[in-house]
């Protein structure tokens, strides 16, 4: 297991004062606003969050650092990570989409792969696997196609309706 998390990606500045609107992975956006410092990929650069307010589904924040609109804009589309502790907390059979990176991916019981990637795909969002004889394919992570995850035991298990390429 990480000890940081991607929970969102920065959307664009706000404003002139260097402030950034920040959508959450998760949809959820009261953890994003209760943080005290993030880290930005690529470098994973640490920022200390000297204000943050949420607004229709997202989180404008102010980084100490941040002070011009300019500054702000380079920042745009850069994921924001947070330590584990600090993020949202978990629910019963939920999990952290970046904790699935690694997972064994079966169907049917056979080893079909193994977890690459979580992309949002628009309407739903898509675990890339790649493949077990080589390649990679995509998933949607919708129940239609996904049964059983368990990252204690780093097992996904595609269900019988997804056919493997």
């Amino acid at each position: 297991m990480r000890e940081r998390l991607a929970i969102g990606w920065v959307q664009r500045s706000h404003g002139t004062a260097g402030q950034v609107r920040v959508r959450s992975y998760s949809g959820e956006t009261a953890h994003l606003a209760a943080l005290a410092k993030v880290y930005l990929e690529p470098d994973f650069a640490e920022f200390e969050v000297e204000a943050a307010q949420e607004v229709n589904g997202a989180v404008l924040l102010k980084l100490r650092g941040v002070d011009l609109r300019e500054e702000a804009e380079s920042l745009n589309g850069r994921v924001l990570w947070a330590d584990r502790e600090a993020a949202n907390p978990l629910g019963r059979d939920e999990y952290y989409v970046g904790d699935l990176a690694g997972c064994e991916v079966r169907r049917g019981g056979e080893v079909v792969g193994t977890a690459a990637a979580f992309v949002e795909g628009g309407a739903t969002a898509l675990l890339e696997v790649r493949g077990a004889g080589g390649g990679s394919f995509l998933v949607p992570f919708v129940e239609e196609f996904v049964g059983e995850v368990s990252v204690e035991n780093r097992v996904i298990e595609l269900k019988e309706s997804f056919e493997v390429p």
